[in-house]
């Protein structure tokens, strides 16, 4: 069962609602994968070629706007960390050693002309390594250039001179601008009174929380543990375990209108609330080097989406994954701070 939040007075406060005109979007081909958030930031991810020898993945970043420059890192697995300087070679020709790793990433920037050597090459046919005198780490332009083209789409480069694949001499006006991140101010709860807790008892609550989910099977169990909190004046929250499996499980959350009694289905892949915020957090494989995650903020009303990202391919990069790429991000400002 999750933790559920205790309760606190009632305060009453301005909160910004959450609305994002900008749809962010996810691809991936061959050994590449894209992720672009609603303020209009992308990221490129490429990887080892396959499933064999040393790993490690080069991330290309760019915000948008007709004048952001690609930053670029790059990360070595866990298991084949580099032992002394290392050189990046494309086709034959050594660039510069890499810089210092940085620590808050773990990964090494790649200097300006090392993204655009890399950014080349990777529109076409090309063999990339990493050498430190005793390993090679091999990078795969598998599906590089339908990345990077779909990069150039979503942020209306295309044709342009900024474009990364496919440059032109169109005009930069219509290049998509960064957009403003949204921001989430979150509530402090009112007091759950035992009355509330009574609702909880009503003969057809299960059902109708069952009948609103997406998979919820734990709810037919014949005595399924319920939790109850108030979340507003007029709403209640429920929540209950829905389904275990493997190496993940998840939680359902519910709202429930005080006065038609009407149900909302919020998730039912819950696995943490704090602070006015459901988390969900997913491994993509047992060994846990892949996660994919969501998160909803209360704004007062009901709880929003407030951010969604992977941590990239499953490829053992990384225990816990390579990187946090969102498609949709945002600023929660949580009660003790309003």
């Amino acid at each position: 069962m999750l933790k559920m939040i205790k309760s606190a007075g009632l305060c009453l406060i301005a909160f910004t609602p959450f609305a994002s005109a900008l749809e962010g979007v996810a691809f991936s081909h061959g050994d590449w994968e894209l992720a672009c958030d609603n303020t209009g930031t992308c990221r490129a991810v490429g990887y080892h070629k396959g499933y064999e020898g040393n790993t490690l993945s080069v991330l290309f970043e760019r915000e948008a706007g007709v004048n952001s420059p690609v930053q670029g890192y790059v990360l070595f697995g866990v298991q084949q960390e580099p032992v002394g300087p290392t050189t990046l070679s494309i086709n034959g020709r050594d660039y510069p050693t890499m810089a210092q790793i940085d620590a808050a990433t773990g990964a090494y920037p790649l200097t300006p002309v090392q993204v655009y050597a890399l950014l080349d090459a990777l529109t076409g046919t090309s063999v990339i390594e990493w050498r430190d005198g005793q390993s090679v780490w091999t990078l795969s332009d598998a599906g590089s250039t339908a990345v990077l083209l779909k990069m150039d789409e979503f942020q209306q480069r295309v044709g342009t001179p900024t474009a990364l694949v496919k440059a032109g001499a169109n005009s930069t006006t219509g290049i998509l601008a960064p957009q403003p991140l949204p921001v989430v101010e979150i509530p402090l709860y009112p007091p759950t009174s035992e009355a509330d807790r009574q609702i909880l008892a009503q003969p057809d609550l299960i059902e109708a929380l069952y009948a609103s989910a997406d998979y919820c099977d734990l709810l037919l169990n014949e005595t399924p543990e319920l939790e109850l909190w108030r979340v507003s004046e007029t709403k209640v929250a429920i929540s209950a375990q829905c389904w275990m499996a493997a190496y993940n499980w998840g939680a359902g959350v519910w709202l429930r209108d005080d006065k038609s009694g009407e149900i909302e289905f919020v998730t039912d892949a819950a696995t943490d609330m704090a602070d006015g915020m459901i988390f969900s957090v997913q491994k993509g494989r047992g060994i846990g080097d892949c996660f994919g995650a969501k998160e909803w903020a209360w704004d007062g009303e009901q709880f929003v989406p407030t951010a969604v990202f992977t941590t990239g391919q499953c490829r053992s990069v990384v225990w816990g994954g390579a990187w946090r790429l969102p498609t949709l991000t945002s600023q929660t400002i949580p009660p003790s701070n309003n």
